[in-house]
């Protein structure tokens, strides 16, 4: 509910900030927090670059969001995540997970906390023989 009325009165604030900066011919900036917020969710994390690791393994980490309380990864064959989404729900920024020999997978992943989640990541594609 507070979550709720906080987005209305900053839509409310974006909607008087635009309009006076309509009629004054300047624009100027929203009185909002662009790094925890993005569109009334909190921020999606940046996957880094993959590493490898021994024993066919790699590890993918990412950037953390001060306002998570944890993230959501998925990992799938397809770059839609349309068939065999495995997911993991982690509260650290990173995971270490085995990747089969020739194969192709894709990465993507969210923040979370107990009023929101964000967008998911732009997707991460991880061939065996990049690593």
């Amino acid at each position: 509910m507070v979550i709720r009325i906080l987005r209305l009165a900053l839509l409310l604030i974006s909607t008087i900030l635009f309009s006076t900066s309509c009629s004054s011919g300047k624009i100027s900036e929203p009185a909002v927090d662009n790094e925890n917020v993005e569109d009334g969710f909190i921020s999606r994390p940046r996957l880094d670059k993959p590493q490898g690791r021994p024993l066919g393994r790699v590890l993918i980490s990412w950037d953390s969001v001060d306002t998570a309380e944890g993230y959501e990864v998925q990992m799938s064959g397809s770059e839609l995540f349309s068939d065999d989404v495995k997911k993991w729900t982690i509260r650290g920024r990173n995971l270490e997970l085995p990747i089969e020999s020739g194969s192709v997978v894709w990465f993507r992943i969210r923040a979370f906390n107990k009023e929101t989640t964000s967008r998911w990541s732009a997707p991460l594609k991880i061939e065996e023989k990049m690593l």
